[in-house]
């Protein structure tokens, strides 16, 4: 059972796959004594503090409340994990392209930010997810994605074989939360493909499974 956890005496953050559902998870940490806060994921631009309201509309969920653990659902698509040092307050963000176009991460950024941490002092999660050479996408997708790089080069996150674009929904995002933070993220990546690896629900590989792999970020008591 493959399971990638980072903690510390501040935070955890849990990137879990196939064989991790939500009862497995909450078997797992037990001991921790953690609240779990899902969201209705819509590939939308929103971002919400946590409540107690379950299925909220939004894909990026905030709070500074201890034992609260912010999940996230994806097959394919970035779980994306933040902490701030400054506030002591974690962020979970579901992105996909279209949360990519929408600009997701700098708007739970910005949000963050104008509700207390001016000091930016973030760092960030990027877990298993799609990526480049199994991320095939048409001309108009290209198109959409290549407004809102921040001045990458085009080679720097994109490849166009057998007339088809392969996009790195990876380097988007750093030019992203680079761009909205005026300086270089500390960022920590997990090069996992959930196309190609089967510990991982795949969305494009499954036939359009409706089944997902759940991660979380939590502050600890």
């Amino acid at each position: 059972m493959i399971m990638i956890k980072f903690q510390n005496d501040k935070i955890i953050v849990f990137f879990g796959g196939i064989a991790h559902s939500l009862e497995q998870i909450q078997s797992e940490f037990m001991q921790e004594n953690l609240h779990f806060k899902r969201i209705k994921q819509t590939h939308s631009d929103t971002v919400i503090e946590a409540n107690l309201a379950e299925e909220t509309q939004a894909d990026a969920h905030y709070t500074d409340r201890t034992n609260e653990a912010l999940l996230i659902a994806t097959a394919d698509c970035m779980p994306i994990m933040i902490y701030c040092e400054q506030t002591h307050r974690v962020a979970a963000v579901h992105a996909g392209w279209r949360g990519v176009e929408n600009k997701i991460i700098e708007k739970t950024i910005k949000k963050l930010i104008n509700t207390g941490s001016n000091q930016k002092k973030f760092k960030f999660w990027v877990g298993p997810h799609i990526q480049q050479e199994s991320f095939e996408v048409e001309a108009d997708v290209e198109k959409l994605l290549s407004k809102v790089h921040y001045g990458l080069k085009t080679e720097d996150f994109c490849s166009f074989k057998n007339k088809k674009y392969y996009i790195n929904l990876q380097k988007i995002l750093e030019a992203q939360i680079q761009n909205t933070l005026g300086s270089v993220p500390d960022i920590v990546y997990l090069d996992i493909d959930t196309k190609t690896n089967p510990d991982y629900y795949s969305y494009r590989r499954d036939s359009h499974t409706k089944k997902r792999n759940l991660s979380f970020i939590c502050l600890l008591s």
